[in-house]
């Protein structure tokens, strides 16, 4: 057992990591972080940007020991009180997003970036000076936008992500404007003697925000049906979700490894961007692209436009089919890969597509999950021994939390979201580890890789 009281263990914690951080960035030849510069970060804020392991890990150990203090050294009244009233920060992000502040400030500033007041924001939005003040200083006390003196604003490096180029405001949009709406209907999902047992994806609580449960089959089906306009910024917004996230997938697992010619399955592929993304990096790969219909001929659109030799010489091929049904592709050195699917279904349904997979599946054959890892939030012992089931990056000190504090803040949120939504779940190694033996199939390891996302294999028995 350590004698470093709690506070004295993040005190070291930090200064460590502090140190270690400056000087991996500096190895790297990669320019100190900031906040208030008009300018995003040149390395640290591109969407294929993975940083080294060393300093991945040092950088989630960093942000979560300085959260840790802040919530230590703040009165837990204040910290409670503040979190409370948090639903008017989604507030404040959904009025920015939705006229445009980012961009209005960018425009009447001009190239030299001058400060921009809420006189002139007002009259460019439609909305009252005064509360053009309530949407942006709250804004940039929390760091995004920066107000250079009273009721004057000006873009930093987190506002200028809420541009309309970027991919993170369409996440935004959709989060900030969705979330408030479906929260007074949870508790009442929940605790409803008439729904509170029945976990079916029409019966999410989602559904019960638009009184839609049981007359959409889930959350995609109400957004055609409710919210159409919602749809086109859903889907640029899962894009945002995967920044840096599948730049570490395709680093951290022996993908190069597989035998030549390995078929790789992609189920639930979408538009295939996965597939590409393998495809280009790895040329002992070939891959199947598997959705419905529609889906699939604009994967294959997107592959004629972007990588017409893999679709003429046969390296990638697409098929129709609805998982839930079936599992087309079958044979030889096949690896069934699935990518942000299993997150989306409770267990029923999952067992459903493992079911269906496990079927296709031969002796050589191999499932790789591609999903959100979620860890739960108890102390790291302090020996800082991982999760005997998972092979990390890098260990995890005390007195940090496995779930990884702030660094895995969104993590959480999002598993409260796909089971809001959807009746759904993250799942911890543990979870998963029962999930595939329910299945039928034998683990065979679970990869933390740099990102949020982890890689679990599994095999037939």
């Amino acid at each position: 057992m350590t004698e470093l009281s709690e506070f004295q263990a993040l005190k070291a914690l930090i200064h460590t990591n502090l140190d270690k951080y400056e000087a991996l960035l500096k190895a790297d030849n990669i320019p100190e972080p900031f906040l208030n510069e008009a300018r995003t970060h040149p390395v640290l804020d591109q969407s294929n940007h993975v940083p080294g392991k060393e300093l991945w890990v040092t950088t989630q150990n960093l942000a979560g020991a300085l959260d840790m203090m802040a919530s230590m050294i703040q009165l837990p009244s204040t910290t409670l009180m503040s979190e409370g009233m948090a639903t008017y920060k989604a507030f404040s992000l959904q009025m920015a997003t939705s006229l445009n502040m980012a961009n209005v400030i960018k425009d009447l500033g001009g190239s030299a970036g001058k400060p921009v007041s809420v006189n002139d924001i007002g009259a460019r939005t439609g909305l009252p000076p005064s509360r053009v003040l309530k949407v942006l200083r709250p804004l940039a006390n929390n760091h995004i936008f920066q107000e250079t003196s009273e009721g004057y604003f000006v873009n930093n490096r987190a506002s200028l992500h809420l541009l309309d180029e970027c991919d993170v405001k369409s996440y935004v949009q959709y989060s900030s404007f969705i979330h408030p709406r479906i929260v007074p209907s949870i508790s009442n999902a929940w605790m409803n003697p008439e729904s509170k047992d029945d976990f079916s994806p029409d019966n999410a609580a989602f559904l019960h925000g638009f009184d839609m449960q049981h007359k959409a089959s889930d959350a995609f089906d109400l957004f055609q049906k409710s919210v159409p306009d919602l749809v086109p910024r859903f889907a640029v917004g899962m894009q945002a979700c995967n920044r840096g996230a599948v730049e570490g997938i395709l680093q951290d697992y022996p993908w190069s490894q597989l035998p030549e010619g390995t078929v790789c399955v992609d189920i639930g592929g979408g538009i295939g961007a996965f597939t590409a993304a393998l495809l280009k990096q790895y040329p002992n790969l070939n891959g199947v692209v598997q959705d419905r219909p529609e889906v699939v001929a604009e994967a294959k659109a997107s592959f004629e436009r972007n990588m017409p030799d893999a679709v003429a010489s046969g390296r990638v091929q697409f098929e129709a089919a609805d998982f839930f049904k079936e599992i087309k592709s079958s044979g030889p050195k096949r690896v069934y890969v699935m990518r942000m699917i299993i997150h989306d279904w409770p267990d029923k349904e999952c067992l459903q597509i493992l079911g269906n997979i496990k079927a296709k599946m031969q002796a050589d054959s191999k499932l790789i999950i591609v999903d959100t890892l979620l860890q739960p939030a108890i102390v790291a012992d302090e020996q800082g021994k991982d999760d005997d089931l998972v092979e990390q990056v890098g260990k995890i000190p005390y007195p940090l939390y496995r779930s990884g504090g702030v660094a895995g803040t969104w993590i959480q949120r999002v598993d409260q979201e796909v089971n809001i939504a959807l009746n759904a779940t993250e799942r911890t190694p543990s979870e998963f580890k029962t999930l595939v033996e329910k299945a039928g199939l034998k683990l065979e390891r679970i990869i933390q890789p740099r990102s949020r996302h982890g890689i679990i294999t599994a095999v037939l028995p």
